[in-house]
């Protein structure tokens, strides 16, 4: 109803992040309890995420009209996200999942390098975004501890993370919908 594209690439990213979570914390095995392995589709979820975070990153701070030399190298990175997810397609699940920590790694990169130049320009969102990207970080953070061997497997981590996801969700929410009111008020006042 706002008539903006932001709305629709943040849906995106938070039906890429429903369906992250779905499959990372077991839920597909309640309706197909058969099903053994979850590696490519674990894999592609996480691609998915990265794009639609970079998309939603892009389209958030208007990087196509201010980023310049920054959105090239964003529209690069998604296109690396998807090569990289069609070659993981053929690789083992060691250098496949190898792969994915490594873009991944990039496209954090990427948001929060996006966060910070938003607040040198003086975005009045900017701080809102890193404060969610940052609580969304720090609960893959503790997730990601397990799978490299440093933290026990518990249900603590995912639990983070899922707190993590929720609270990041919801933050970036709020801003949209300020964004939103922000907008129609001035637009009521012209």
């Amino acid at each position: 109803s706002a008539g903006e594209r932001i709305y629709l690439v943040y849906s995106g990213y938070i039906a890429s992040m429903f369906f992250y979570i779905v499959i990372y914390n077991g839920y597909l095995r309640l309706v197909f309890p058969d099903w053994g392995g979850q590696g490519i589709v674990a894999r592609s979820s996480v691609y998915i995420v990265m794009y639609s975070a970079i998309a939603f990153v892009r389209e958030f701070f208007n990087t196509r009209y201010v980023g310049g030399w920054f959105d090239a190298i964003a529209r690069n990175v998604q296109v690396l996200i998807v090569v990289s997810l069609l070659i993981s397609l053929f690789m083992n699940d060691f250098y496949a999942f190898l792969l994915s920590d490594t873009v991944s790694f990039i496209s954090i990169i990427i948001g929060l390098t996006a966060g910070i130049q938003a607040l040198q320009r003086g975005h009045p969102l900017a701080k809102l975004f890193l404060l969610a990207w940052s609580i969304f970080l720090a609960g893959g953070l503790a997730w990601s501890l397990v799978w490299v061997g440093y933290a026990e497997p518990t249900t603590l981590p995912p639990n983070i993370l899922l707190l993590g996801t929720a609270l990041e969700v919801g933050l970036l929410s709020l801003i949209l919908s300020y964004r939103y009111s922000f907008l129609k008020e001035t637009s009521e006042r012209l």
